[in-house]
């Protein structure tokens, strides 16, 4: 159980996030996420010297009305959707008959194919 908690305290020194907090810095933001504002002071840092820093992480021009997280909030880009030429078009519509009749012609050979073990199997049945 110790190891899961060093490692843990490790991976948070390594992404510059201290774990040693002061309880008033901790009971502080315990009680602005409990009062519904939990962007006043996001983070808490060491600041030079070793200080408690208390850090605005969140900008609410960048969430929505409720706090829900935005692409822009996050650093996500909106994907455009890709201009489709009529090119691509016949090209893609090939590609999907060409599937279909692959499948076709493959069921169909399943199909034979079961019906003649099927046929074999009645005449093994009648010759008996």
């Amino acid at each position: 159980m110790y190891d899961g908690i060093a490692e843990f305290e490790k991976n948070l020194l390594a992404k510059g996030i201290s774990t040693y907090v002061k309880v008033e810095d901790a009971d502080k933001a315990i009680n602005e996420t409990l009062s519904g504002n939990p962007w006043k002071s996001a983070s808490i840092g060491l600041g030079q010297g070793g200080q408690m820093t208390l850090t605005k992480t969140f900008d609410h021009k960048v969430s929505t009305k409720k706090g829900n997280f935005t692409l822009t909030s996050t650093g996500l880009k909106h994907r455009t959707k890709k201009t489709v030429t009529d090119e691509q078009k016949i090209e893609r519509e090939k590609r999907r008959r060409r599937l279909i009749n692959q499948q076709t012609n493959l069921y169909v050979s399943i199909e034979c194919e079961t019906r003649e073990k099927h046929v074999t199997e009645l005449m093994k049945r009648q010759s008996k």
